[in-house]
């Protein structure tokens, strides 16, 4: 069933959870949060972090699952808005991760130590 959710191009399913139908509803649920999860986790290493991505994601994939056309499989449309919520979301973890770096080298870019002799 899983396989079949994320392969589909029917919206009679998609249609019917986005009306809050329970079965379809869970249908999509059970499909699509460990292909989420995964995803989110290969692309932030911080479980915290992987986690509030992955949030973030679901509730778009929810909010906008009416809006489904089936023009393409469901797997790529809720990959598309995955990626759409992980660019928005990593760039503010790597402009964080860039200040604290030249807090810590006390605003000055960090050097690499000399080579070692043996």
């Amino acid at each position: 069933m899983i396989r079949r959710v994320l392969t589909t191009t029917d919206t009679k399913l998609t249609r019917a959870a986005a009306g809050q139908e329970r079965e379809a509803f869970e249908a999509v649920f059970e499909a699509v949060v460990p292909a989420i999860w995964a995803w989110a986790c290969r692309r932030v290493p911080e479980r915290a972090a992987a986690e509030a991505l992955a949030e973030r994601i679901l509730q778009r994939v929810f909010a906008e699952l009416d809006g489904y056309e089936g023009q393409v499989p469901f797997a790529a449309w809720v990959l598309t808005l995955a990626r759409e919520e992980a660019r928005a979301a990593l760039p503010r973890r790597a402009s964080l991760a860039t200040g604290a770096l030249r807090a810590v080298a006390g605003g000055a870019p960090a050097q690499a130590p000399p080579p070692s002799r043996r």
